[in-house]
């Protein structure tokens, strides 16, 4: 059983109809007995305990690209951060896209490297340089996680320079062409 999870993508343009589409594809292409659509933004807390409770046991967890910002923000005020750990625990796998890949690195903060996503209104009002704030899923072992490093963006010197500017230059990045990871 999996849950997917698409905050990202429904605040990135995804109507629901597109992010019902993507899970069903995955569910299809990965042969999943069952995937869930549970979208952190809305299924919340005890809600959402009870969610992923009805699914028995998580397998795989899929977070959607998208605005990382709306992923983070909900992933902690609805408690699926802690969910995703507690399933994790028992044996579930993680997989990330774009956002979701950003969020499970040690900080979200990777994000300002490109300036790609912008926080929606909703969750503009965050302090994102907020080192606690902005603390992702930790789930490589104290390493963060720049996908779509291509072209410019591949450039170790490139990377470097953006880790220092941003005060990441203390722990691993981890770069990630499209299609790698």
């Amino acid at each position: 059983h999996g849950w997917y999870i698409p905050t990202a993508a429904l605040r990135d343009g995804w109507s629901l109809s597109n992010a019902k589409e993507e899970c069903e594809s995955l569910k299809r292409e990965f042969r999943l007995g069952r995937l869930e659509m549970i979208d952190v933004e809305y299924v919340q807390g005890d809600a959402l305990k009870a969610a992923l409770e009805d699914l028995v046991h998580v397998d795989v967890i899929y977070a959607e690209m998208g605005n990382t910002y709306n992923l983070q923000h909900h992933l902690c005020s609805s408690v699926g951060n802690k969910l995703i750990h507690d399933a994790m625990l028992k044996g579930a796998i993680y997989v990330g896209s774009s956002a979701g890949t950003i969020v499970a690195g040690r900080t979200i903060q990777t994000v300002f490297w490109k300036n790609w996503d912008l926080p929606p209104a909703s969750v503009c009002h965050v302090n994102w340089r907020d080192p606690e704030v902005a603390c992702g899923l930790d789930l490589a072992g104290g390493r963060s996680f720049l996908p779509h490093a291509v072209g410019e963006y591949a450039s170790k010197q490139w990377q470097d320079t953006r880790a220092t500017e941003t005060g990441h230059d203390g722990h691993e990045v981890i770069a990630l062409a499209d299609g790698e990871g």
